[in-house]
């Protein structure tokens, strides 16, 4: 209990300096009394996390801290955004009864979606329209639960579908219904990225002291784990927070970012956003992790594409590039940075020697049963080469995960959804009229946000936070669709029918 008090005090200490620091930057967009709210209720959850050892317990004490927080924070998407970075996103099996053992595993994101965004779902109108990747999500959630009746029983279907249910249909369709306006979608976007600047804080700590803070946090519970482990690269430990995983961790200060670019920049003062990106990158800095750095690469070049000084701002990054970085690779430090890129570096080559093999292999296995997957793909002999020091199988790509494991029928699904949403925000953007500037940032920015999570999954698998935070974006990239579309029709002309750029099933 001492060491979790001590982690406590630092995680409580850099979270509040942080909230202090950068609320007076944020009330341009949500009001500082709003902001502190938030800062309270987060630390309300993060200290649980940390004080309550049963794991049930700390269940219950979290439901009751969601409840209570719902008078002072109504919007209930908004809290659940608030809310999900303060808890690790580990589960506890639930003690077997009746002779089933393992039925569920719930976590304190299970009960954040029950709480706050099963409500959403049970209010749903019937009258309205589904969308092409409403309709892919709902087939990729009902081709997934059902294949797992392939090697195992009905207990299992049950329990696989209702673990979907909450990680997947629960947040795609929340984010996608309750925000009506741009200011929902602002503070909702807000309050996910409100708590990551403390996170920022702690991965350095991290980093510079090598000391994971949630470390103890699984065995406090009485969950064992793998979790805890320290990974280094170069000698650097990589920070991983409250997400357990440095790349995870990395990819939640990706989406962060790359978040903050869809609020307009009159929204803030001065050079107030440029800071909070920069504490942001600080924490991706942190985690040492080169695909979640990709996917902001790709998420701020997909941003720059739709400015209307593109060109120009381009010829100053070839400027910049030619006239600093060139000259930089024959320095010391320019020459560390190179080895610390992929296929080139020499850091960690070995991990992209394994991503090779594991692409190659995968082909393999897939192409035997192409269609539908396998459900026992891990236990195949071109598999089972690739087991690490660890004794596990790193898949470390999401797109190879669904493929092995749903065939290429699931893959399209999978895919369908995201592509779709991409199309339907590319549309809006460029049918909004020029006047329409808040709305049109707000959907470049979740456009290039969808393009930088796209990249990053393609380096780690579908785990922890990330697949939660994929289907939560793609909801609101939904939501926005339909959002833009309805302010269409108020503003087109009489006599011109607006065209609806997200499809109707």
């Amino acid at each position: 209990m001492a060491p979790l008090l001590k982690n406590l005090i630092v995680v409580g200490f850099l979270s509040t300096v942080m909230f202090f620091a950068t609320r007076p930057m944020l009330t341009g967009v949500v009001t500082a009394a709003r902001l502190q709210s938030w800062a309270i209720i987060w630390l309300a959850v993060a200290s649980i996390v940390f004080l309550v050892p049963n794991f049930w317990l700390m269940l219950i004490a979290l439901a009751a801290t969601v409840i209570v927080s719902r008078r002072a924070e109504p919007n209930s998407a908004v809290l659940f955004c608030l809310i999900i970075t303060a808890a690790p996103m580990i589960g506890r099996d639930i003690p077997g009864f009746f002779g089933i053992n393992r039925f569920l595993a719930p976590s304190p994101h299970m009960l954040f979606a029950v709480l706050l965004l099963l409500p959403v779902y049970m209010m749903k109108r019937s009258g309205t329209r589904l969308k092409y990747a409403d309709i892919a999500v709902y087939f990729y959630f009902a081709l997934t639960t059902l294949l797992t009746l392939r090697d195992s029983s009905v207990t299992n279907m049950l329990r696989t579908g209702t673990l979907f249910f909450f990680s997947v249909l629960l947040p795609y369709y929340a984010m996608s219904r309750v925000p009506k306006s741009v200011d929902d979608f602002q503070h909702i976007i807000l309050a996910f990225v409100f708590p990551l600047f403390g996170l920022a804080a702690l991965g350095m700590v991290e980093l510079l002291l090598n000391w994971h803070l949630y470390s103890a946090v699984p065995r406090f519970w009485g969950i064992d784990g793998r979790m805890g482990q320290k990974l280094y690269r170069d000698g650097l430990l990589r920070s991983y927070g409250p997400a357990f995983g440095p790349i995870v961790f990395g990819y939640i200060f990706m989406v962060g970012a790359s978040l903050l670019l869809s609020i307009r920049a009159t929204h803030f003062r001065g050079y107030h956003r440029y800071i909070l990106l920069g504490i942001l990158g600080a924490g991706l800095v942190s985690t040492v992790s080169r695909g979640p750095m990709a996917g902001l690469a790709v998420a701020f070049l997909v941003y720059l594409m739709f400015s209307e000084a593109k060109f120009r701002t381009f010829g100053r990054l070839a400027l910049i590039g030619l006239f600093f970085f060139i000259p930089l690779t024959f320095t010391s430090v320019g020459q560390g940075l190179i080895s610390y890129l992929p296929f080139v570096g020499e850091v960690d080559a070995g991990n992209t020697t394994y991503r090779v093999r594991l692409f190659e292999n995968s082909m393999t296995v897939i192409a035997r049963n192409p269609l539908l997957g396998s459900v026992n793909y891990l236990e195949t002999p071109e598999m089972l080469e690739l087991i690490q020091g660890q004794g596990i199988i790193d898949l470390v790509t999401s797109y190879i995960q669904v493929a092995l494991e749903y065939g290429f029928v699931g893959l399209f699904l999978f895919v369908s959804v995201f592509l779709s949403v991409l199309r339907g925000l590319r549309r809006c953007i460029k049918a909004l009229p020029a006047e329409e500037v808040e709305l049109k940032q707000l959907g470049i920015g979740l456009f290039a946000t969808l393009c930088g999570i796209l990249v990053t999954i393609a380096t780690v698998s579908s785990l922890s936070f990330i697949p939660l935070l994929y289907w939560s974006l793609a909801g609101l990239g939904g939501g926005y669709i339909r959002m833009v579309e309805k302010r269409l029709q108020e503003i087109a002309p009489a006599k011109e029918e607006w065209v609806p750029a997200y499809a109707s099933g």
